[in-house]
Parts: C-alpha cells; structure tokens; sequence
C-alpha cells in the first residue's frame, strides 16, 4: 500500500508540476489547464519515471478511483451536480478513463495493466495510441523547452 500512496503523490506533484510550469512560462495552451496537467503528469510519469521503475500511473488512477466513489453522480442533488460539473477539474471518474487511455496509448504492454483496472471500453481503448499521439506531441511542443534532460523513450 505504501508505494501506491507514494505514487499516487508522485502522480498529484506531477500535475502540479505542470500548472507551475504553464504558470511560470505562460505555457499557451488552449483547454482546460487541468485537463493539460494531467497530461503533463502521465507524460513526464511514462517519460522519466516509470521508465526507472517507479510505479506512478496506476497509482494516480487508484486515487482518482477513489475518490470518483464520494461522487455518485446518479443520486446527486441539483446543488452537488451543478458544483460537479461547473468545476475547473473534469469529473474524477472521467480523469480515470483519460489516464488508462493515455497510459496504453504511451505503453501497451504496461498500460493494458490500467485499461483493465478501470474496465476502459473498447470503442475507446482503440482510440488510445493515436490519442496518446497528439498528447506527446503537444506536450514535446509546449513543454519541451523547460525540461533540461531528455525524455526515455516508452
């Protein structure tokens, strides 16, 4: 359990990582930032992390997880579910399908692993290496500059 926890913070610092980066540089992007630095997080985790061993995706995607279960969006109130979808944040659950998506699409072998945990469909799950594709890009685009190392390749 401890190295979830410990991966699951790695996972939050990497996406706060990303809002200071975008902050401090004026990053431009367009989106939601927080949707922006969740990829932020799932690249530099597949990138530089995971890559040396480290577990940080599948325990963020625990996180979130967890946390989707204090949201039943079904029995939700007017009040709750106007808060909930008026947030800057996409709902938790919709952050666990975006992670095990971008997680396959950056490793197949290490992120079916995660698409089988969240039960990722596959209409979606096929979907995933070209959207991982797009996320790579703009984040190699955007965010590149500010990184002095160079990513592993997954």
């Amino acid at each position: 359990m401890s190295q979830t926890i410990n991966g699951a913070l790695w996972g939050i610092f990497f996406h706060e990582l990303g809002h200071a980066i975008i902050g401090v540089n004026r990053v431009p992007i367009t989106g939601r930032e927080e949707d922006v630095a969740d990829q932020f997080a799932l690249y530099f985790s597949t990138h530089f992390i995971e890559s040396q061993g480290t577990p940080v995706v599948q325990p963020t995607i625990w996180l979130f997880t967890q946390m989707a279960k204090g949201h039943d969006i079904a029995s939700a109130d007017q009040d709750t579910l106007k808060r909930l979808m008026s947030n800057e944040h996409s709902l938790d659950q919709q952050r666990v399908y975006n992670l095990a998506c971008w997680a396959l699409g950056a490793n197949a072998s290490r992120g079916y692993a995660s698409a089988q945990y969240v039960g990722l469909p596959q209409d979606r799950a096929s979907r995933c290496s070209s959207e991982f594709d797009t996320l790579d890009r703009g984040v190699r685009k955007q965010f590149q500059k500010y990184l002095k190392i160079k990513p592993q390749q997954s």
